[in-house]
């Protein structure tokens, strides 16, 4: 029952980045800042709808490793 739950839960999250990041796409904002709009309506920092669990953290420090990639790629020095 915990992979179902970590599933729905990350379905969830998933939809609501993909659906804010095309919302400030629209706003001409990059979409990455609808995506961690998402993020933070979602997280027990505001409203608290998810709870971190295990699973969801080490998926979260991934997905926070991926973000610092593609910023450090598009970043000229």
């Amino acid at each position: 029952m915990e992979v179902h739950h970590s599933l729905i839960v990350l379905a969830v999250i998933l939809f609501s980045a993909r659906v804010l990041g095309e919302v400030a796409g629209r706003m001409k904002i990059p979409p990455v800042m609808g995506e961690l709009l998402a993020g933070v309506l979602l997280g027990p920092s505001l409203f608290g709808f998810i709870q971190p669990e295990a699973t969801l953290r080490v998926m979260s420090e991934i997905g926070v490793l991926l973000l610092l990639f593609k910023v450090g790629l598009g970043t000229d020095v």
